[in-house]
C-alpha cells in the first residue's frame, strides 16, 4: 500500500469552490487577473505554475494542498488525477484543447463517482492523521519518560 504513492495535481476542490459559490471562469477571470483558460486548467488538472496556485489561494483563500492528492494502487483504476482530460471526458474544452466557458458544466451536481473518491481520499487522509498523532503521542511520551528519567539522575 506504501509504496506506490503519489501526489498529483487535482483541480475538483477548485472546481467545486467556483461551483458553490456561483463563481464563472469569467468572474475568477477578472478577479485574478489571468486568462480565462488559466481557470480551466486550474480545474481540469492542467499543468499551471506556483504563481497562479498562489494567487488563486491567496484571493479564495484556499489551501495549496486542496490543490493536491495523494493516490495509490488502491483507488479504482482509469480514474484521471489531474491528468489532462481526453476530449471526450473534458466538459469544457474546445478543439484546441484550451478550456471554454459552459455555464452549465461547474453548476452541475458532482456526480456520485467523484463523491465517492473524494470521500474516499478524506478517509484517507484521516487515517493518515490519526497514524501521525499516534507516533507524535508515542514520541511524546518516550521523551517525557526520558525527562523523567534523566532528572531522576
Amino acid at each position: 500500500m506504501g509504496t506506490n504513492r503519489r501526489l498529483v495535481y487535482s483541480g475538483e476542490r477548485f472546481r467545486d469552490f467556483l461551483a458553490a459559490n456561483h463563481i464563472t471562469y469569467q468572474e475568477a477571470s477578472n478577479v485574478l487577473g489571468i486568462d480565462k483558460n488559466t481557470i480551466g486548467k486550474a480545474v481540469r488538472g492542467g499543468n499551471l505554475n506556483t504563481a497562479i496556485l498562489l494567487k488563486i489561494c491567496n484571493e479564495y483563500k484556499l489551501d495549496l494542498s486542496d490543490f493536491f492528492i495523494t493516490v495509490d494502487d488502491e483507488l479504482p483504476s482509469g480514474v484521471n488525477y489531474g491528468e489532462e482530460y481526453s476530449e471526450q471526458e473534458s466538459p469544457v474544452s474546445d478543439d484546441a484543447g484550451y478550456a471554454a466557458e459552459d455555464e452549465e458544466s461547474y453548476g452541475a451536481k458532482i456526480s456520485d463517482k467523484v463523491l465517492k473518491e473524494l470521500l474516499y481520499s478524506k478517509e484517507l487522509e484521516i487515517s493518515r492523521l490519526r497514524m501521525l498523532v499516534k507516533l507524535y503521542q508515542e514520541r511524546v511520551d518516550m521523551l517525557q519518560q526520558q525527562l523523567m528519567n534523566d532528572s531522576r539522575e
